[in-house]
C-alpha cells in the first residue's frame, strides 16, 4: 500500500495538520490506522475513484461519520 504523509505543527499546538495519501483496496482501507502524533479535531477521507467522502468531527462517536456520495446525498452513519 503506497502511503505518503506530512505533518505540520505550530509552537502553540493549536493548528496541527496532517495530510496523507493512501492507495489501497477497500478491505485494506477499513483496517488501516494512521498515527499523526496528535488528537485530530476533524478527520476527512475522500475516495476519489467512487467520489465518496466521510468526515468525522470532534464530539462525534468514534465510529460515526458524515457520509457523502457522488450525487451529493449526505447521511449520518453512527454505531
Amino acid at each position: 500500500m503506497p502511503l505518503s504523509s506530512s505533518v505540520t505543527t505550530q509552537a502553540a499546538g493549536v493548528s496541527n495538520r496532517a495530510v496523507g495519501y493512501a492507495a489501497t483496496s477497500s478491505a485494506t482501507a477499513a483496517a488501516t490506522s494512521f498515527l499523526v502524533g496528535f488528537k485530530p479535531r476533524v478527520v476527512r477521507f475522500h475516495n476519489v475513484t467512487d467520489r465518496i467522502s466521510d468526515e468525522w468531527s470532534e464530539g462525534m462517536a468514534a465510529a460515526s461519520s458524515l457520509h457523502t456520495v457522488a450525487a451529493g446525498t449526505r447521511t449520518l452513519d453512527y454505531p
